[in-house]
């Protein structure tokens, strides 16, 4: 378990706080969350906290996987439950550490006494209201020349010009701020499709033999799950040396035995009644890697017309509706940078499958399917006047596919990693499970709901979507 160094408590699986825990996380488990409950299941479980290592503490400030990846959250962290383990252990949680659960490392003082959860000035106030962790990452990349150079900052976070963790310190850094992701249903994540390789092909192995993936992180920056563990241990976790490669390969096959999906909801109850196949069950007997087609998703098709007698009729055809406007509604995708580019049409018709085409899941299966749709900056992004913003100029010759060679936006994306203009605001497209359990959305934080979600791609795509359309499309994507 991970002890907590500031008052000597326990968090474990499933727990929301450090002053709560749970010393097993069972084979399957459900837990409750504003619009229904989510159900886990820990296909190689029961996992006994104390003896695994994704829950134990293998750093110097206290945390574990577990701190950023909660079950009960979907394997990540939602901001009610950040500001929930914030009032209940008085910010002393292992998740506020400063060094990345601050808004920047040097805004928190080690004798201040807790802030108000709303106050403004608080140092975690991204982490609280967003469910933000800060990303510190080099810049120029190593080995990396830039296309681009960083002409100007809007700092609101007083990080990006810190005079020791900032863009001009003596190890130059920019931070960006960006949303957990699921360290569950992993293998949707590194299986690619047949729409972008061969049927059922697994990913390149690297030279370890381990399958690389472009998918893992918003940005791409790491091949494998194993990369990625040992990258957050020495990082987030701050450790001090790297556990051996067989505490790594621990804690890869705890996720990937991991699965997590809405199972019940408040209106339209079981989601596995009369032919529905909600739940994290359903989706661990899924096939990964395979391409909508000609739907992403099928589990509410029984739900179209129901018997006369089903008194949950009314919400559960609602629910089969969204699923059909997400997987057959058309609409114009022009001036994304990843896909128009590549496919030489910037009209091109499609439905929301063409980004979400993991059957079952949601998430891209291409090996490298970041893009930039607007959520990372420009006309399209939703208000967030508290996270940075950044003037790119690309050098001379050099541009973006479509926004020009002078870029305002919010988070580079890829471009932080290979130093492309080409990449500028690209990130991948997350999976859209457990959707009720991990508010906000985007991987900024941006879309505090559903609905926001639903306002954002109305508006980039000109979908034209009706009043009832929206509420089939969010009563379907909260069952999820």
């Amino acid at each position: 378990m991970a002890t907590n160094p500031v008052d000597g408590q326990v968090g474990a699986a499933g727990s929301t706080s450090a002053l709560l825990y749970s010393p097993v996380l069972p084979k399957s488990q459900i837990s409750p969350n504003a619009t229904g409950t989510l159900g886990i299941l820990n296909v190689n479980g029961p996992t006994v906290a104390a003896s695994n290592p994704f829950f134990q503490s293998l750093g110097t400030n206290g945390r574990s996987c577990a701190t950023c990846h909660q079950p009960e959250n979907a394997m990540s962290i939602s901001a009610f439950s950040v500001q929930l383990r914030y009032l209940l252990s008085g910010g002393k949680d292992p998740l506020f550490a400063a060094f990345d659960g601050a808004n920047c490392p040097d805004a928190v003082s080690s004798t201040a006494l807790p802030f108000a959860i709303g106050d403004p000035s608080n140092p975690h106030s991204l982490l609280l209201n967003r469910a933000l962790i800060r990303i510190g990452l080099p810049w120029p990349p190593k080995g990396v020349t830039p296309e681009f150079t960083i002409a100007g900052v809007y700092d609101p976070t007083r990080c990006e010009l810190s005079p020791t963790y900032g863009i001009f310190s003596a190890q130059p850094t920019v931070s960006v701020y960006r949303r957990s992701l699921m360290a569950g249903n992993l293998k949707f994540v590194t299986t690619v499709g047949p729409g972008a390789a061969a049927p059922g092909q697994i990913l390149p192995l690297d030279s370890n033999g381990q399958p690389e993936s472009g998918n893992i992180m918003y940005d791409g920056r790491e091949p494998t799950l194993q990369s990625q563990a040992a990258d957050a241990i020495m990082g987030h976790a701050q450790a001090a040396a790297l556990p051996s490669a067989a505490v790594i390969q621990q804690i890869v096959d705890f996720e990937n035995g991991i699965y997590v999906a809405q199972n019940f909801d408040a209106q339209a109850l079981s989601l596995t009644d009369l032919g529905a196949t909600g739940g994290p069950s359903a989706l661990a007997a899924a096939t990964a890697g395979l391409t909508a087609a000609p739907n992403t998703f099928s589990e509410y098709a029984g739900w179209a017309t129901l018997p006369w007698y089903d008194l949950q009729a009314v919400q559960r055809e609602s629910v089969a509706r969204g699923e059909a406007i997400f997987n057959s509604r058309t609409f114009i995708v022009s001036n994304v940078a990843g896909i128009n580019d590549l496919i030489g049409t910037n009209s091109l018709s499609a439905t929301c499958t063409l980004c979400h085409a993991n059957t079952s899941d949601g998430n891209d299966v291409h090996p490298q399917a970041e893009i930039n749709e607007g959520t990372t900056g420009g006309a399209f992004a939703l208000p967030a006047n508290d996270l940075p913003t950044f003037k790119l100029v690309c050098s001379a010759g050099k541009t973006t596919p479509f926004d020009g060679s002078t870029v305002i936006v919010r988070d580079p994306g890829k471009a932080l990693i290979t130093g492309k203009c080409a990449d500028i605001g690209k990130v991948k497209s997350a999976q859209l499970r457990g959707l009720a359990a991990r508010a906000p959305y985007f991987h900024d934080g941006s879309a505090a709901t559903l609905q926001d979600v639903v306002n954002f791609y109305n508006k980039r795509f000109q979908i034209n979507f009706t009043a009832q359309e929206q509420a089939d499309l969010i009563n379907f994507l909260r069952t999820l």
